[in-house]
């Protein structure tokens, strides 16, 4: 699979936002300072769980039309298999390996502003096929699942002059029990 290289050159002139196609269009001037602010903030992949990407990026594609679930997931899995293209050290991977993610997340962030769709294309599709040995470990991941998370809200009672916290094991029945405990 061949990757198109990065060059973080922003927008051509002529480029036009998606975004908003009846108001005025955000020029790549603007792009550019909203992608330079985003870096000057750390809003990039430092902020990324990768175990987040795994999951919900393998786990939300139906096969074989690959079809996903929301267009996130398709994210996730695109920034995920990214992931697995970089090649670095271990004692590299701050050096390295966050400012490869970030060029590429930065690429999507980009081509997607202006609806560079032609660009965009050429890198996300590849990056989000589903396919060989990545159908392999989706298939792995997609066997273990894990239950999902029961949130279950503890109690207070006051008990003469002492405040008292009853907390509640994870469960349907610890929910039920909760409420039911709430209400009287």
């Amino acid at each position: 699979m061949a990757v198109p290289p990065f060059s973080l050159g922003y927008p051509g002139k002529d480029a036009r936002s998606a975004y908003y196609p009846s108001e005025e269009p955000i020029s790549p001037d603007e792009i550019a300072k909203v992608s330079d602010a985003m870096k000057r903030y750390c809003i990039g992949p430092e902020n990324t769980r990768v175990e987040k990407l795994v999951k919900d990026g393998s786990r939300m594609i139906q096969l074989p039309k690959q079809a996903w679930g929301q267009v996130y997931h398709q994210a996730h899995f695109s920034t995920f298999k990214h992931l697995l293209t970089v090649y670095v050290d271990r004692i590299k991977i701050l050096s390295h390996g966050k400012p490869a993610l970030g060029r590429y997340l930065c690429h999507l962030h980009i081509w997607g502003c202006p609806a560079d769709s032609s660009s965009c294309k050429d890198l996300y599709e590849p990056m989000c096929a589903v396919e060989g040995v990545y159908e392999e470990w989706r298939q792995i991941l997609c066997s273990k699942p894990k239950p999902r998370w029961k949130i279950v809200q503890p109690n207070t009672v006051v008990k003469g002059e002492d405040l008292e916290l009853r907390v509640y094991e994870e469960s349907n029945e610890g929910i039920i029990q909760s409420w039911d405990e709430r209400g009287s």
